[in-house]
């Protein structure tokens, strides 16, 4: 759904409230990763206008996910609220951090969705807080179970040996 900057602009209201839940959408890629909804997310916007008719908007996407633990890999679900407020601005003329962009004077909820699945994705979430991980040199899910790469002295292939100093 796109909401019409126009018809906020021409109105002589100061507060405009959208509530939606997107019911046609089941999943998204973001940078490489999936994030898939075990129910519609519902999205909350509540849009000011201030003395100089510029807009502000306040947005609640809340939703239930399925993702991967960023250590193991492993599905979880998250349910949980991600805000996002700022001030609408055209895409024309973007310049500052705390804007929300629009698009042929339209705010484009799904483009909402997307901000707010990449800001879950940056958290970092682990399924659990003693997530073991995987295994650095077969790749055995250390939750599930232990493998003896350490012991038998298992040697890593050269070329990926630098990339164990990105854990340490």
């Amino acid at each position: 759904m796109k909401i019409q900057i126009n018809d906020l602009l021409i109105s002589s209201k100061k507060n405009f409230e959208y509530f939606l839940e997107l019911d046609d959408v089941k999943a998204l890629s973001i940078d490489g990763r999936e994030v898939r909804f075990n129910s519609p997310p519902r999205i909350s916007i509540k849009i000011t206008k201030d003395i100089a008719d510029e807009l502000y908007a306040n947005v609640d996407v809340a939703m239930n996910v399925n993702i991967n633990c960023v250590r193991c890999l492993d599905d979880m679900n998250v349910d949980t609220t991600i805000n996002i407020s700022g001030k609408l601005v055209d895409s024309d003329k973007f310049s500052e951090e705390d804007v929300i962009l629009i698009t042929n004077k339209e705010l484009d909820t799904k483009e909402i969705l997307e901000d707010a699945a990449f800001e879950l994705l940056n958290d970092n979430l682990y399924c659990d807080a003693s997530c073991k991980g995987l295994c650095q040199t077969c790749g055995a899910n250390l939750n599930h179970k232990n493998c003896n790469c350490d012991a038998v002295g298992v040697k890593i292939d050269p070329r990926l040996e630098k990339l164990k100093d990105f854990l340490n």
